[in-house]
């Protein structure tokens, strides 16, 4: 799925990353990525540029200059240089500080896990 293709094209780019050694349940990986996000408002939708800062399994931290609550669903979409088209998951605002948000990828975007 798009969430694991992204953690993927991240981790090939180690040049540009570095782990983070916290105890969560995911490795984080700081990377420096272009992001954009889609924010579906009643009136309108709003696409908004902004930056990856930390990727994980689970999810991505962001600044991105837009008003999001916690709880907003959203689409992220990140250009991969591999393959040409962007790849785009669903996520929602478990965070923010300002403009950084963290953003969870919703389980609809995993594949199942074989038991």
């Amino acid at each position: 799925t798009a969430s694991f293709s992204l953690l993927n094209t991240c981790m090939m780019r180690q040049e540009q990353a570095q782990f983070v050694p916290y105890a969560r349940r995911w490795m984080r990986l700081h990377v420096n990525v272009p992001v954009r996000v889609l924010v579906q408002k009643p009136d309108c939708l709003h696409i908004v540029n902004g930056r990856g800062t930390e990727l994980s399994e689970g999810g991505v931290s962001v600044y991105v200059a837009v008003e999001l609550d916690i709880g907003d669903r959203v689409e992220l979409e990140v250009a991969d240089p591999e393959s040409g088209p962007p790849l785009r998951t669903r996520a929602v605002v478990r965070n923010r500080a300002g403009y950084a948000y963290g953003l969870q990828f919703l389980l609809e975007d995993r594949p199942p896990v074989a038991l």
